[in-house]
């Protein structure tokens, strides 16, 4: 199949995708089923919900029956079937909502997982596993892509070499800095399962041997997927991952990996104590007919392999504010492909054999998450990263990375 075909197949693949979280999500909506997951008891998932036994369920019917901004309304539903009261609560005599309890969560009931504890502890770089209807915003700024086009994970190999899309004004280059910009939303579809999308604007700026090169930018390659957890309880979720790389990105300005790839995965995350979450995933990144090295025959694109594991710990947590420091691992293992290599002068000597190339990053950060939920004064919706990784060993994809996001919870 040609990669024209392939490029329209995922397309196709990816707008069925966008149409059926779309129109699922609003027939849930329209079914009175909430946006917000914990519709199951017991599980990790009720932290986004007010548990019908919590100290909170008597405020938010007081709320209602005072007719106050918390109406009823779906994502105020219960997470586990409620029968109302045979005397139905009376209306507050005040003219204003009652103050919002001050809640210790280290003294929270039995089964009521905080919210506001698992928002705050999500990593930086580790994939989260809780599967959930979020909107995402990230900025990455990459310095020191020394062999940008290893097994042609982040960008194209060179035309020279066989590749399909890098200006063939830029040549080989041995030091590339690169910032990104990615857009990303997932969708709940079913209470186990999410479809997402992320599409991300690169901005390209070679610096190296031979030479500074000329500086690019636009659209980039678009992922989209699905998450499902496959087991969850109140303290631990395992979930499946498969995302989809689509090549959109402008060819001409080296936007792209020059192929479409799938990229199955393994995302876990617990609790093991209080304040205390850990997260790791294990993911394959798999290319399809990436670019020919006319040299040898051989793709450049391969096989990589990624895995990490990461813990946070809640140095604040209470109410209105989360303070989590997390620290991450995250690692690669090229199992095949090629990359074009320099000597230590940066004098270019030609594609060589990736495989074997194993890249370890220690990633650090803190995560604060903040903004009350309107109907449940324990829920904080909003959260965001801020943190500094570094490559550990000799092989690297960049040098240094800085990373800021915004993420909210809907």
């Amino acid at each position: 199949m040609s990669s024209r075909c392939l490029t329209s197949l995922r397309i196709w693949q990816l707008t069925v995708a966008v149409c059926v979280c779309a129109t699922t999500g609003d027939a849930l909506l329209a079914a009175g089923y909430p946006q917000a997951r914990g519709q199951r008891p017991g599980t990790l998932a009720a932290h986004f919900q007010t548990r019908p036994d919590s100290p909170f369920a008597a405020v938010q019917a007081n709320y209602q029956a005072g007719g106050y901004p918390c109406a009823p309304q779906a994502s105020c539903a219960p997470s586990a079937p409620y029968t109302a009261p045979e005397t139905p609560p009376q209306p507050l005599s005040n003219t204003a909502p009652p103050a919002a309890p001050q809640y210790n969560f280290s003294n929270a009931p039995s089964g009521l997982v905080p919210s506001a504890r698992t928002v705050a502890a999500n990593g930086g770089y580790i994939d989260p596993a809780i599967v959930e209807t979020q909107l995402r915003f990230r900025y990455d700024s990459a310095y020191g892509f020394n062999r940008a086009d290893r097994a042609e994970y982040f960008y194209s190999t060179w035309t020279v070499f066989g590749g399909k899309t890098p200006p063939r004004d830029m040549g080989p280059n041995d030091n590339i800095d690169a910032q990104f910009f990615k857009l990303y939303y997932e969708q709940l579809v079913m209470d186990d399962l999410s479809l997402f999308i992320e599409a991300p604007i690169i901005l390209n700026n070679p610096s190296g041997v031979p030479g500074p090169g000329p500086n690019t930018s636009g659209f980039g390659d678009l992922n989209a997927g699905f998450k499902w957890a496959l087991y969850e309880t109140d303290t631990t979720i395992l979930t499946f991952q498969l995302k989809n790389y689509i090549a959109v990105g402008d060819p001409d300005k080296w936007l792209t990996a020059g192929h479409a790839s799938i990229e199955p995965g393994l995302l876990f995350l617990t609790q093991p104590a209080d304040r205390w979450t850990i997260e790791a995933e294990l993911k394959d990144w798999i290319p399809i007919q990436g670019g020919v090295n006319p040299r040898n025959g051989r793709d450049f694109a391969g096989n990589v392999l990624s895995y990490g594991i990461g813990a946070a710990y809640a140095v604040v947590d209470n109410s209105s504010l989360s303070v989590a420091p997390v620290a991450e691992f995250v690692g690669w293992s090229v199992l095949d492909g090629q990359k074009t290599d320099y000597a230590s002068s940066g004098r270019l000597i030609g594609p060589v054999d990736a495989s074997g190339d194993t890249i370890v990053n220690g990633k650090f950060g803190v995560r604060i998450g903040f903004g009350k939920d309107t109907c449940d004064p324990t829920k904080q919706r909003d959260s965001i990263y801020i943190g500094y990784g570094r490559a550990l060993t000799g092989e690297r994809w960049y040098q240094d990375i800085l990373r800021a996001e915004y993420r909210m919870f809907f």
